[in-house]
């Protein structure tokens, strides 16, 4: 592969050969994406930068209704069976067609043990070929939302994949590589040049896109992990967006010409959780016991933290606190929902002692440093609050690349997560973190804590085979009041979107977070 200067240089040259600047457009995260493999990985970022090459099969329109891309038309043949029709004369970068064969190869691929996409496709039972443009997709138990669950799984080639050895994903949690995870061959606007992780991957724009013509010549991701480092390529011009604005620089960005502050509440939630699965709580000063299996504990927690006073001192109002699991932009949400517990460090250690702890305890507290908003400093404020109730954290934060893999392996005792439902339905949240994890249904994959409880699985599974959709609501809506009830996690706040970006830019930001570069154009400059 050739150095990330090469190609630097070579599309300066192009530009001075050509009288004026092409249109490229450059931007930035604290973190990279931890794998152009699109099942491979699932988070945010890397799903942004995959999307400049992979595409779904039906997609969220600005107006956040479901549009077809490259499937063209779905519809429900019997209550656990789906239809999908492909587009026709679909190529793939490397110029093979796009058929059956390889959305069903990207379905079984995505239910891999080794996928991150498994999440999206609970109700799966199996995909099949009724012929070169069209596919069957059985699911476990009716499943009146599917089409939404499907808007994440970006579609491979199976014949590229099979002949570079990526016919499985690459195991995130074991840190693990293959071809796909620093190649790609999509059908999406732009084309892969290069990849060099943690420095910058470049695109170029695909000419044989079926959708048109992509607006830019050159699309560049390169993560900058420091707030003030990352602010200054924006306003230099080195960047044409970052994400996301630190806190205290939200207010200059606001003032200062030739640039915006893009703005809107995010469907993520984040959340602490902790181990309830484990006899004895790993890296604490209790020995034969967990206390987190005691929901006067977990309780203890929660009303040991003063979210008001994280919410203006920390995040300084770019975030609100909240209550349940789940945003208000969500299917299932209700103002009831969102009732907390007081902030009362003296009712805190009250349920301590009736639990057994009069002195408290010790506990690792992990924490990502790079993530979300504010993510280490919300966390360094929740450390004193605690040890004012006698929970001694021990606080560790660390780049998501490290801190990730750590909780896939669960191997943490209390910890910070954020959840975003693409499906914008509460659904996504219930059987992915809150379910009790089951691998033959694919649900509770992300439930790190072994959180369990059984009246909240029934009614788990009544909402995800409800067709009804008034009743399934109700039902969700119970299942978050009883998960609440149980402390299963305590969620902390939602967080706002903050994207800093040149007026020369136009774009559309959508509340799961993720940059659709099919949607960004660039005024080309002189």
């Amino acid at each position: 592969m050739k150095p990330i200067r090469f190609w630097t240089a070579l599309a300066a040259l192009l530009c001075l050969a050509g009288g004026s600047r092409a249109a490229s457009f450059t931007w930035s995260s604290p973190s990279d994406a931890l794998s152009l493999d699109p099942q491979g990985a699932n988070d945010v970022v890397s799903v942004s930068v995959q999307g400049a090459a992979y595409e779904p099969l039906v997609a969220f329109s600005p107006k956040l209704e479901l549009e077809p891309r490259l499937a063209v038309s779905w519809e429900q043949v019997a209550p656990k069976a789906w239809r999908i029709h492909l587009r026709p004369g679909v190529r793939f970068h490397e110029g093979q067609v796009l058929s059956a064969d390889d959305v069903v190869f990207s379905i079984e691929r995505g239910l891999a043990a080794t996928s991150d996409t498994r999440q999206e496709l609970t109700s799966i039972a199996s995909a099949s070929k009724v012929d070169a443009l069209t596919v069957e997709i059985a699911t476990r138990e009716p499943d009146a939302i599917l089409p939404r669950e499907l808007t994440f799984l970006r579609i491979m080639n199976r014949a590229w994949a099979e002949a570079h050895g990526a016919a499985l994903p690459s195991d995130m949690r074991r840190r693990q590589e293959s071809f796909a995870t620093r190649n790609a061959n999509g059908t999406g606007p732009y084309r892969l040049v290069s990849r060099e992780p943690d420095a910058e991957t470049v695109f170029a724009r695909n000419p044989d896109w079926w959708d048109g013509t992509p607006a830019l010549d050159r699309v560049v991701f390169r993560p900058i992990a420091n707030d003030a480092t990352r602010l200054a390529a924006l306003l230099s011009g080195a960047i044409d967006m970052m994400e996301p604005v630190p806190v205290q620089a939200v207010g200059r960005l606001r003032k200062t010409p030739g640039f915006r502050l893009m703005e809107g509440p995010e469907t993520r939630i984040v959340y602490l959780g902790f181990d309830q699965t484990r006899a004895e709580l790993p890296g604490s000063d209790v020995k034969g016991a967990n206390p987190f299996r005691d929901v006067r504990v977990r309780r203890a927690v929660w009303q040991a933290i003063d979210m008001a006073a994280i919410e203006a001192r920390v995040l300084r109002g770019v975030a609100r606190r909240a209550g349940t699991m789940i945003a208000p932009q969500v299917n299932g949400w209700a103002p009831a929902l969102e009732e907390r517990p007081p902030y009362d460090p003296v009712e805190a250690k009250r349920l301590l002692a009736e639990a057994g702890y009069p002195n408290g305890f010790s506990v690792p507290f992990d924490c990502p440093n790079n993530r979300y908003v504010a993510d280490e400093a919300v966390c360094t404020a929740i450390v004193p609050m605690l040890a004012r109730v006698g929970i001694r954290a021990e606080l560790s934060a660390q780049p998501k690349a490290l801190y990730f893999p750590k909780l896939f392996r669960r191997e943490a005792s209390l910890w910070m997560f954020g959840w975003i439902p693409p499906t914008y339905d509460a659904l996504h949240v219930l059987a992915n973190t809150v379910a009790s994890p089951d691998p033959s249904s694919n649900r509770g994959g992300y439930n790190f804590g072994g959180y369990r409880n059984d009246a909240v699985d029934a009614l788990i599974a009544s909402a995800g085979s409800d067709i009804d959709p008034d009743r399934r609501r109700t039902v969700m809506q119970e299942a978050l009041r009883l998960h609440a009830a149980n402390v299963g996690h305590v969620p902390l706040y939602q967080q706002s979107l903050l994207w800093g970006v040149s007026n020369r830019v136009r774009m559309v930001q959508l509340p799961d977070g993720v940059l659709q570069l099919r949607w960004v154009q660039v005024e080309a400059g002189q």
